[in-house]
């Protein structure tokens, strides 16, 4: 046969998510020089080679990241080392919904009306035996390295638990009518596993409720779960919810904890503008008391440097102090809250509204505008449809808010559709499944506070389960902002 012989070095250092190398005439395939350029594109989840002259997939061993590898070359071709693959663990990974889907398949791969989202597809000149040794030995690979159980020869999510497996928290809060004081609030903290199985819960019952908050933002630090509830800061264990000590001398209300090189620091709006704790015990190490500086609403660090906001945050005044003794650095005015968000460079999407790419395009979920939003483009909700955010090296986060939905108008936020259920998966190999357990209406902001910090340069997010919307039917999401605290 005739073959076009093309040269994939253009490709080097192109952030693919997706990659379709396909000849357009099966009687004239293509012939790649080197599949050595693609083969360290950390971002790669997708591959498929049609009609594609390749004998060796060496190079292909460091796609350690791929989903889906699909080689579809014709009987005459056979590639001599297809155990190089044995390495790609992920394309191994599927979960009980997938599998009974029939949206998955572990090679060979047939022709069929249905078109798997992911696996292994090999239909070439290797023999069946060849490809079945190429799956057991990813399944095996993929067991020792701890990453899921095989059940009947498909990796389905087991929900055992090791200490190495990630947990996640989930903050909620709750009203009941109360006719001397209107309502009486619940706080409850929720540690869930890595497939969304709950671990356990802890509740602060029947809270009066007050000027300010009731309880501050959870956060996750060392595998500890800090909260502020009714000016008592309380310290939990992550793996089994025990509570380790609480300090209720040292807190005001209004509280913000921030987690900084050992050490938990907190502000409040009523108490000291700043208090440095020992994480473990919750003993006090030093406190600016001066009554002069007062409601403190945020904290930040640079390097040596532990900076609070206080006052009218509207004349944007801030102190800093040295984070080992509490020593006062500095005090200003007209400052700006800086913004401790991690920073992405891009986005992918598996689809876009059809027509609407300027509008509802995957960049939009990047922008921190309430007025924009990405929407899937699949037919009916998108389930299995997915988004990824990007950035070039990669950081640690400890924590996700996720804006749900389309948040123009709460009309529109009701016409279309949300998150329900949707799992997250990590650079790392790490992943989660979140299910929003609220109705549609309680859903518009998903917090998921880790654990650990979770070491990353992507985020993707795939639907699996939608609140229905009442006029559309298409999947929105507003924002994805990460942070890492501590």
């Amino acid at each position: 046969k005739e073959y076009d012989t093309y040269d994939l070095s253009p490709l080097r250092d192109l952030p693919l998510v997706i990659l379709n190398i396909a000849a357009l005439d099966p009687e004239k395939p293509i012939s790649l020089k080197s599949l050595e350029p693609i083969g360290n594109i950390e971002s790669l989840a997708i591959l498929t080679l049609e009609h594609c002259q390749v004998t060796s997939v060496k190079d292909l061993a460091g796609l350690t990241g791929l989903s889906k590898l699909s080689i579809k070359d014709g009987n005459d071709i056979k590639i001599e080392d297809l155990s190089t693959l044995s390495n790609l663990t992920k394309i191994g990974e599927v979960t009980e919904e997938i599998e009974k889907s029939k949206e998955w398949r572990f090679g060979p791969y047939l022709q069929t009306p249905d078109k798997p989202l992911l696996g292994l597809f090999i239909s070439n000149g290797n023999s069946l035996e060849e490809i079945e040794e190429l799956k057991a030995a990813i399944l095996k690979n993929k067991k020792s390295s701890g990453q899921d159980d095989s059940v009947n020869g498909f990796t389905t999510g087991s929900t055992k638990q090791g200490e190495s497996d990630i947990r996640y928290f989930k903050q909620s809060s709750s009203h009941k009518s109360d006719q001397k004081y209107g309502a009486l609030i619940t706080v409850t903290l929720e540690a869930f596993d890595k497939t969304g199985k709950p671990v356990w819960n802890y509740s602060w019952k029947d809270l009066k409720p007050t000027e300010l908050d009731v309880a501050s933002e959870a956060v996750a630090y060392d595998g500890k779960v800090y909260i502020a509830v009714k000016g008592t800061l309380y310290c939990l264990d992550g793996r089994s919810g025990k509570m380790l000590w609480e300090n209720s001398n040292d807190v005001g209300g209004g509280t913000v904890i921030y987690p900084y090189r050992g050490r938990i620091y907190i502000t409040s709006y009523y108490g000291n503008i700043l208090t440095c704790l020992d994480k473990d015990s919750g003993a006090k190490i030093w406190a600016i008391d001066d009554k002069d500086l007062y409601w403190g609403y945020t904290i930040f660090a640079n390097n040596d440097e532990v900076i609070v906001g206080y006052g009218d945050m509207a004349e944007g005044c801030f102190i800093s102090a040295h984070y080992q003794d509490g020593r006062i650095l500095d005090q200003w005015r007209n400052g700006v809250v800086k913004d401790q968000s991690i920073r992405w460079d891009w986005a992918w999407a598996s689809s876009v509204l059809d027509g609407n790419k300027a509008k509802y395009g995957a960049e939009k979920i990047l922008d921190k505008d309430l007025q924009t939003a990405w929407s899937e483009g699949a037919e009916g909700y998108g389930i299995n449809e997915w988004i990824q955010i990007e950035r070039d090296g990669s950081t640690d986060l400890s924590e996700i808010i996720i804006s749900n939905g389309i948040q123009q108008s709460p009309q529109i936020f009701d016409n279309n559709g949300s998150l329900k259920r949707f799992r997250l998966d990590f650079s790392s190999g790490q992943y989660i499944y979140y299910e929003v357990k609220e109705d549609k209406a309680a859903s518009k902001y998903i917090r998921i506070i880790f654990d650990r910090p979770i070491s990353t340069n992507f985020i993707r997010l795939t639907i699996l389960d939608v609140f229905e919307g009442s006029k559309y039917e298409d999947t929105c999401i507003t924002d994805i902002v990460a942070y890492n605290k501590g």
